[in-house]
């Protein structure tokens, strides 16, 4: 019974944390990069201080989540899905964190330098503020296929759960 229990936890915060962090990058994606380059050089430092202040519970904490439960799904199974799915999620997952690491930070710290040292480089603000939306676009397309793995085999496990019940 606890076998079961903990396999339905660990797939429920998977599932949750997966379609949580899809939704922030969609929302990264058409709200907040987009109206960045309406904030105007005298507060783009503050605002910029207090975006990077809130990535860490809003991306950094729940990704470290994600990871451990993927990966201790693809360890010890589920009955949920099967374990070339699990890898596959985990996969994406991790492509996600490395476009983010190796990526979108350096970009997002060469937007702050230039808001400090050139403010007035409106030109080179708004070709690195594109290259985040292209940047995060790669971002959202494999959070959103991580998603479509886990609500593919959420649904499928309704399904047997539901035939099962029936006959």
């Amino acid at each position: 019974m606890n076998a079961i229990r903990t396999d339905r936890t660990l797939w429920l915060t998977l599932a949750f944390l997966t379609f949580f962090l899809t939704a922030i990058h969609w929302y990264t994606q058409f709200v907040s990069y987009p109206i960045a380059p309406l904030v105007g050089n005298a507060e783009a430092s503050a605002y910029g201080a207090r975006y990077e202040a809130g990535l860490i519970y809003a991306i950094y904490i729940p990704y470290t989540v994600l990871m451990l439960v993927n990966i201790a799904l693809v360890v010890r199974g589920s009955s949920f899905a099967p374990r070339g799915a699990l890898v596959a999620a985990l996969l994406l997952n991790l492509c996600t964190i490395l476009v983010s690491l190796f990526i979108a930070v350096p970009v997002h710290q060469q937007v702050s330098a230039l808001r400090l040292s050139a403010p007035g480089d409106t030109a080179l603000r708004a070709t690195l503020e594109t290259s985040l939306l292209w940047i995060n676009a790669l971002r959202l397309g494999t959070a959103a296929l991580s998603s479509a793995i886990v609500l593919f085999w959420s649904a499928r496990a309704l399904e047997f759960k539901r035939a099962l019940a029936t006959g």
